[in-house]
């Protein structure tokens, strides 16, 4: 068979053109993957026909790979394990993990895996569902009587926050409370109840169920959940399940003997930074190993077996993976307990499940390709390697596969080609005004030319004209597509992406806004504003680049606009006012709805946005 070139497999080509990346790409999933469809040669499948390979070619090439790609993405360290249902059968570590030290990776090199982790308090949840301990309908407030928060500011109606909602991502509670969430040096076991504390005088984002919002401060609650419906502390618990699973070198807690003295160093631009500890418990905290990470994906594949005995049942991994209820302001978003149920870019592979990590120095990815009992991790030691992490683990699965299955890869995803249409002009006029980006990343005005509508972008002009197919796109490319719908009653607009070999995905892009009268006393909030109550461990005081975080509160186009500089919650923010003291971002992004409300405190204005309070400089 000929030998792939490098350039076959996943690439940026096409999408930079079409204006935006990989990056933006992943980034509309929140993290998780969507929907899967099977392909037509696989529907069924559950294994090979072909015997059992070696994986020869597989680890041949990817072994050039994950050099190349270590060398253009400047990752210092990084470790692999690929799995065919129960064996592993590769793992090794590349780079160094203590560069001053010249000390290399290993398959047992000690990582932080992130927003993994997450994925270890699905399953923890569904045991405790499966034990009859809790019931994911129920009420947070029902293991969390301590849970209190205020009605969403910007939008009516909603239920209570449900187990089910979190995790899903749909409670609505606001995504990024980070104030003290990443600490230098020593942990914070007080941060859960902090976040209950601080929620109390806080604001749902969303009303839960209405959209996906990726939270961390939800999926963080999730550890007092499982202390609550199990009696044994979250730390505890995970200690169990590791044991379970065979994963004598996995911790939550980074002074366990499992992990203390043996975790990589971390490294963000290029520099040795931290060490950090993750206080948001089940939201991130899981150090681990590829090879302790190729026996938790065991465990997946085999129905719930666990190394040292069964962890689930074959039917409550199923009920753990199953496609949970998803609005229309969702779009392509499918998620199972914590899992994301479409691996991009194998759509031709069947059922997936899949999740990423990202922790101020360190990146992971893992992905399951359930009908063919393939699984791929990549782990590794610099905060700018979540997209090599990404293009390591889909390139090693698409080379396994094919050597297991005699499938190649799909050729490079080429969207169906729509002629131009001539819309009326009343209708592109009707579609012109001020959006607000769903990320949020800032607002966009758009207005409406003969034949066409533009914006302005980074200093140019973005011009899409209509497609027969009742969207709209560059006129000469496809590759993004926009549409304008009317959803839940919002006026939104939708970007469908074509990437080369991930495939096609639609999102949401903004949603549009009218400006309104801006209070007088708004007008007074305009100008600059400082943190003051950051902990002072914050990883943001400890690394280059960061800091005190500031604020800054201005007026433009008519709209309020907040811009922060905090590197957990930073970005350029249209605020709504509701009153001379509330107001909430705009947008359905991960950070739309957020509240933002200023208070007086000894005689002083202070803004409190995110979990961090701001006094006016």
């Amino acid at each position: 068979m000929k030998k792939r070139a490098l350039q076959d497999y996943p690439h940026e080509a096409g999408m930079k053109k079409a204006g935006t990346t990989r990056r933006q790409f992943l980034k509309a999933t929140g993290s998780l993957g969507l929907l899967a469809v099977a392909h037509p040669l696989l529907t069924g499948c559950g294994g090979s026909s072909r015997g059992t390979p070696d994986y020869t070619r597989t680890i041949a090439e990817m072994t050039a790979y994950i050099d190349e790609q270590m060398a253009t993405q400047k990752v210092k360290g990084m470790s692999i394990a690929l799995v065919d249902d129960q064996r592993t059968v590769w793992a090794r570590g590349f780079g160094k993990v203590d560069v001053a030290n010249d000390i290399p990776a290993t398959a047992d090199t000690h990582f932080e895996i992130g927003s993994n982790s997450k994925t270890f308090a699905g399953v923890m949840i569904a045991q405790l569902v499966e034990r009859g301990l809790l019931n994911i309908d129920d009420p947070l407030a029902k293991y969390l009587p301590g849970f209190r928060i205020g009605t969403p500011l910007g939008f009516p109606g909603g239920g209570p926050v449900t187990i089910r909602s979190m995790l899903t991502h749909h409670s609505g509670i606001p995504g990024d409370v980070m104030n003290g969430g990443f600490t230098f040096g020593a942990s914070r076991p007080d941060m859960n109840q902090w976040l209950l504390d601080y929620l109390a005088d806080d604001h749902l984002a969303y009303p839960a169920g209405l959209i996906s919002a990726y939270s961390n401060t939800a999926a963080a609650l999730l550890a007092g959940v499982i202390a609550s419906a199990s009696h044994v502390s979250f730390p505890s618990y995970a200690e169990t399940l590791f044991q379970a699973l065979g994963m004598d070198r996995t911790s939550c807690d980074s002074t366990s003997p499992e992990v203390a003295d043996a975790v990589s160093k971390g490294y963000r631009n290029g520099q040795e930074t931290g060490p950090f500890s993750c206080n948001l418990g089940t939201a991130g905290s899981i150090i681990s190993t590829a090879n302790d990470m190729a026996k938790y994906l065991k465990m997946i594949m085999a129905g719930g077996m666990g190394e040292r005995g069964r962890v689930l049942d074959a039917a409550t991994v199923e009920m753990m993976l199953a496609r949970q209820p998803s609005p229309p302001l969702d779009c392509d978003v499918n998620r199972g307990f914590l899992w994301g149920l479409r691996a991009l870019g194998f759509d031709y592979a069947g059922k997936t499940c899949s999740h990423d990590g990202g922790t101020i120095t360190m990146a992971s990815y893992m992905v399951v390709l359930r009908d063919h009992k393939l699984a791929a991790v990549v782990l590794s030691n610099t905060a700018e390697a979540g997209m090599a992490a990404g293009y390591i683990v889909t390139r090693t699965l698409r080379l396994a596969l094919e050597e297991k299955t005699g499938v190649p890869p799909p050729g490079p995803f080429v969207p169906v080609y729509s002629p131009p249409a001539i819309w009326p002009q009343a209708t592109l006029d009707a579609m012109s005004g001020t959006y607000v980006a769903s990320d949020p990343v800032g607002y966009l005005k758009i207005g409406s030319v003969p034949g066409a509508l533009e914006w302005t972008n980074g200093g140019g002009t973005v011009r899409i004209v209509p497609r027969a197919n009742g969207w709209l796109s560059a006129v000469d490319s496809q590759a993004i597509q926009y549409r304008f719908p009317v959803i839940e009653g919002r006026n939104v607009i939708l970007y469908r992406i074509a990437e080369p070999t991930f495939g096609e995905m639609t999102a949401l892009f903004a949603e549009r806004y009218n400006p309104s009268a801006i209070p007088a006393a708004w007008n007074a909030h305009c100008g600059a504003w400082e943190a003051v109550d950051l902990d002072p461990a914050d990883f943001q005081l400890h690394i280059a680049g960061g800091g005190n975080p500031s604020l800054e509160l201005s007026i433009a186009d008519g709209m309020l606009i907040l811009t922060s500089t905090s590197l957990a919650s930073g970005g350029t923010f249209v605020i709504r006012p509701v009153d001379d003291a509330r107001g909430y971002v705009c947008g359905l992004g991960r950070r739309g709805g957020t509240a933002v409300r200023v208070f007086t405190v000894t005689g002083r204005d202070e803004l409190q946005f995110l979990g961090v309070r701001y006094r006016k400089k």
